[in-house]
């Protein structure tokens, strides 16, 4: 552990700060901000990671992390069983996205990348999941009509009273009642 006072000579907090700047990802500016100086081997495999993940980005090509949302307590509250709203669900389904994309971009490179091949092989993608959640959820306020059999049925029961009514509606504006009407608009 370097002395407080050798970090304050050096300016490491402004480093740090400066470093920080660049982080786009949920938690990296924190990590950024916290970051402290590391011992000779932990310095030189955090070099050998960046050696890697640099000749990821710019020599082969592949591009950067796909932006995923802070995803706070969702996964503890889902582990206990809770239910989650639409727009939670969407930024699972962001999140898992992000994970697949970078999963598969150092997975192709090869084992050529030890390091990040090794941390990629660990990391968990569910395909399943993000379909299901992208093709049922639209946006955060809306569901679509085919996300269940019940949902899909309810909604066509809605659309078919939805009709009669207006049908029955239309049959006052042009029936014989009609002089009792202000007005012969039918809105919604």
């Amino acid at each position: 552990m370097i002395d407080e006072k050798v970090l304050l000579s050096l300016e490491f907090n402004k480093i740090r700060s400066k470093i920080s700047e660049y982080c786009v990802l949920y938690g990296g500016k924190e990590a950024a901000l916290s970051v402290e100086p590391l011992g000779f081997m932990e310095a030189k495999a955090a070099m050998d990671e960046t050696t890697e993940a640099y000749s990821l980005l710019y020599d082969k090509g592949v591009p950067g992390i796909e932006f995923y949302d802070d995803l706070g307590d969702l996964l503890p509250r889902a582990k206990k069983g809770a239910t989650l709203s639409m727009g939670e669900l969407l930024k699972v389904a962001r999140f898992l996205k992000s994970a697949n994309i970078l999963r598969q971009s150092v997975m192709e490179k090869g084992e050529e990348l030890s390091i990040l091949y090794s941390a990629a092989s660990r990391i968990y993608v569910d395909r399943y999941l993000e379909n299901e959640i992208k093709t049922k959820i639209l946006t955060e306020d809306s569901m679509s009509d085919n996300a269940s059999e019940k949902l899909s049925s309810i909604r066509r029961q809605i659309k078919k009273l939805n009709e009669q009514i207006r049908g029955k509606l239309a049959s006052f504006i042009h029936g014989e009642k009609n002089k009792f009407l202000q007005e012969s608009i039918i809105t919604r």
